[in-house]
């Protein structure tokens, strides 16, 4: 049976050794309240966490400073916790870092690079990166047009569940 008292008297002891998804998961369960201070408190275990190596927890601060929850946004403290979590292969923070390079966020517009962390997520089946990818090679941009590869990724990305995706596709008449 599920005894919720011992859960967290051992995920206790697991933060208080310093374990890095104990810190994680207490991370996550401070995170969904509506309390600043349960917030600040979920940053904090994060922080602990990203420092020792955790990619999630990485992912997790990165977030918080690219919004600017809890802490002052700064693009570049994101792009570096996010930088952190691609190297470990965390396919979300390689997505995410292609769309601050592509939108602009903190740094100059560079469709190039956007396209190569997008192919980076993609390789690791991530959808969504998969989808931008697809429309990258479609229409020409960060890499050279090429209707066979575009067609190649939004497939791998419909397959992923990603209904834009298919809407695309069908839009192209290449399915």
């Amino acid at each position: 049976p599920r005894d919720l008292v011992q859960y967290d008297e051992w995920l206790s002891l697991a933060v208080d050794k310093g374990y890095e998804p104990a810190l994680y998961e207490l991370g996550l369960q401070s995170k969904a309240t509506f309390s600043y201070h349960e917030r600040e408190q979920s940053l904090s275990y994060f922080a602990r966490a990203a420092k020792k190596g955790h990619a999630e927890s990485q992912y997790e601060l990165a977030l918080a400073y690219y919004y600017g929850d809890v802490v002052d946004q700064d693009y570049q403290a994101a792009y570096y916790w996010f930088s952190k979590a691609s190297d470990k292969g965390f396919a979300d923070a390689s997505y995410r870092m292609g769309l601050m390079h592509n939108l602009g966020k903190g740094m100059p517009v560079n469709p190039g690079k956007a396209m190569t962390l997008f192919a980076k997520a993609s390789e690791l089946d991530h959808a969504e990166a998969q989808y931008v990818l697809g429309i990258g090679y479609f229409r020409g941009v960060g890499v050279e047009r090429d209707y066979e590869v575009a067609r190649s990724w939004l497939k791998k990305s419909m397959q992923g569940g990603n209904v834009e995706a298919w809407k695309a596709l069908r839009n192209i008449n290449v399915i």
